[in-house]
C-alpha cells in the first residue's frame, strides 16, 4: 500500500471519530512532532523560563487566563473570528487557491 493511500486510510478512520477523541488524536500527533519541531533551547531562553517558573512558584509571577489571552489574540484579527468556533478553533479547513504553489504540491 502507497504512503498516499495509507494516510488517506488513517484520515478516514480518523475521521469516524467523535469531535473530542478527533482533537485528542491530533493534539498527540501534535505532541510528537513538538521536540522535533523546537529543537534545543537556547541559554536564554532557558534562563528566562526557569525565572519565570520560580517567580510562579512563588506565587509573585503574574498569571493571565487562558480565556483573556485568546480574547485578545482572536481582537487583533477579527475577520478571522468569524470563521472560528467558540474555542477558537477553525470551524473548517481554508480552501486552496487554484494555481497557488499548495495547490500544485505533490508529495
Amino acid at each position: 500500500m502507497a504512503v498516499k493511500s495509507k494516510i488517506a486510510a488513517m484520515v478516514a478512520a480518523a475521521a469516524r471519530l467523535p469531535a473530542a477523541e478527533r482533537r485528542e488524536l491530533m493534539e498527540a500527533i501534535a505532541d510528537t512532532l513538538a521536540d522535533e519541531a523546537c529543537g534545543p533551547l537556547s541559554p536564554e531562553l532557558k534562563a528566562e523560563l526557569e525565572r519565570r517558573v520560580a517567580e510562579s512558584d512563588a506565587g509573585i509571577g503574574k498569571t493571565v487566563p487562558w480565556e483573556t489571552v485568546l480574547a485578545e489574540a482572536l481582537a487583533r484579527w477579527p475577520r478571522r473570528r468569524s470563521a472560528r468556533g467558540s474555542e477558537g478553533r477553525p470551524l473548517h479547513r481554508p480552501a486552496k487557491t487554484v494555481g497557488s504553489a499548495a495547490s500544485r504540491r505533490q508529495d
